[in-house]
């Protein structure tokens, strides 16, 4: 079983790149089903998978995403109105008295794993409540961060968007200075990005909707399971980092 997991992994998204994406064979199949398909190599085989992980900065997995110029409409972000934005830790003094809405209703499950006892032991924990939704441009590449940090550490997950394509990242970052740190590398094992617009600016709104599943592997090299689905929207700010 997990053989054909991965059999389908690899025709999926082994192929895509920046200049030609690719549509990932696991959108077509049910949500449940996709997420037990993360559950699944999660836990058998990230080994396997570790030596096609890559970083950020690689062009091979990213996709084609949707445009709907009436994603505003949808009942979610009315449901988002009626509530008050989760806030990072050192983030938007001047925003909190705004009481601003929330900008995230993304469902982030992250499955870890450790090893006591003898034996392997998972927690799965779900971030919603406290992420929040970030836009940056610089140049032509457009940054969505979904995620929650307090100034000493985050964690969550990033969208790149150039041209007509993109790619879902997670994150990881603490203030722990360590010699032996690795790159964090990334195999999706699928995702889908709905946007309002094709191509934004800076001061635009932008509206959206993600589902993806992916096996990360952190700056210390340890894997999580990672599974995100929902809606989310920002104002586009310039980058200047």
């Amino acid at each position: 079983m997990r053989t054909g997991y991965l059999l389908l992994l690899l025709t999926g998204v082994l192929t895509g790149c920046r200049s030609k994406p690719v549509k990932n064979a696991f959108l077509q199949w049910p949500h449940d089903r996709m997420e037990r398909v993360v559950d699944s190599v999660f836990r058998h085989d990230t080994r396997n998978l570790h030596r096609f992980a890559v970083s950020y900065r690689d062009d091979r997995y990213w996709s084609i995403f949707e445009v709907d110029s009436n994603l505003s409409a949808d009942p979610a972000y009315q449901r988002m109105n009626g509530k008050e934005e989760n806030y990072s830790f050192f983030e938007g003094i001047n925003d909190r008295s705004l009481r601003a809405r929330r900008s995230s209703e993304v469902n982030h499950y992250i499955t870890t794993r450790d090893y006591f006892e003898g034996k392997d032991h998972y927690s799965q924990e779900n971030i919603r409540e406290i992420n929040n939704c970030r836009a940056y441009l610089k140049n032509d590449t457009l940054d969505i961060q979904i995620g929650s940090g307090n100034g000493f550490s985050g964690y969550g997950f990033s969208i790149y968007q150039y041209g007509a394509s993109f790619l879902s990242m997670p994150y990881y970052y603490d203030d722990i200075i360590d010699y032996r740190e690795l790159e964090p590398l990334n195999i999706p094992l699928w995702q889908k990005l709905v946007l309002d617009k094709a191509k934004y600016s800076i001061g635009d709104s932008l509206y959206g909707y993600i589902s993806f599943g992916s096996v990360f592997y952190n700056k210390y090299g340890y894997p999580s399971g990672n599974k995100a689905r929902g809606f989310f929207r920002a104002v586009i700010k310039k980058r200047d980092w």
